[in-house]
């Protein structure tokens, strides 16, 4: 349905904000001749703050974690240079064979290198939390399993078909200099094995929900639920007050009290 709740006005910017501004500046970044300087990138983020008005007391309460994120790319865009080309932000869409109604999946990939190999590496930048490994394995995280079985495909329109060697997702911010607390994919043949997988999960989800008499739930995997946040900081999902949770939970809590 891809509704999504509105912000409420006044808010002040916080981590989403951040996130997006450092993904402008990582694009326009890559998209250069060459790896930026340090204060070459400062000066796009200005640029980029200013764009998203982003006031200077709001850019100085976060420019720590800024500076720190701007030396984390500089260094990173550096070595990736050294091993292949670089696509930002490329577009891909592939439609599933053998699916009835058609289905197109479709990917926006932050960063996607090929490699001297031939092969490709296809890098997501995460603001803090990155996927564990057992939701890696259970397909609850398939971004960019799913976004390499489009690239293997063909369905990036400037990238030809390619064998995928490696995905990772990537923190920006609060690294640790720990790369299994930093950074988390797969590679090789682990990367090509979660590619299949996914698209395996996702064609049962497909055939699924083609069923008539499948019903769709707002706490499909109530495990992995974040608890409040900004963006629903009193539902849990973006999907309760449709299913009307808050009715349906004071009322059992008015029955029980009457017990």
């Amino acid at each position: 349905m891809r509704l999504k709740p509105l912000d409420e006005p006044g808010v002040e910017p916080g981590p989403r904000e951040v996130g997006t501004l450092l993904h402008r500046v990582f694009e326009r970044a890559a998209a250069a001749a060459e790896t930026p300087t340090f204060e070459a990138l400062q000066s796009l983020l200005d640029e980029e703050a200013a764009r998203a008005g982003l006031a200077g007391a709001d850019r100085a309460f976060w420019s720590a974690g800024l500076d720190e994120a701007l030396r984390w790319f500089a260094e990173f865009d550096r070595g990736q240079r050294a091993q292949g080309r670089c696509f930002v932000e490329s577009q891909g869409a592939l439609t599933l064979q053998g699916v009835d109604p058609p289905f197109t999946l479709t990917a926006r990939a932050d960063r996607i290198d090929v490699l001297e190999s031939g092969a490709a590496a296809i890098f997501d930048y995460k603001l803090a939390t990155l996927p564990t490994d057992m939701q890696d394995k259970t397909n609850f995280s398939p971004q960019l399993p799913l976004t390499a079985a489009i690239l293997a495909a063909g369905g990036f329109a400037s990238i030809p078909a390619r064998g995928v060697e490696a995905y990772r997702y990537l923190r920006i911010t609060g690294r640790t200099g720990d790369a299994d607390k930093d950074e988390f994919g797969r590679r090789g043949a682990d990367a090509g094995q979660a590619m299949r997988e996914a698209e395996d999960a996702l064609r049962k989800w497909i055939a699924r929900f083609d069923d008539p008499e499948s019903a769709y739930l707002s706490k499909p995997r109530a495990k992995f639920i974040k608890r409040g946040g900004r963006d629903n900081a009193e539902l849990d999902t973006d999907y309760d007050q449709l299913a009307r949770r808050r009715e349906w939970t004071a009322s059992e809590d008015a029955e029980g009290d009457g017990e």
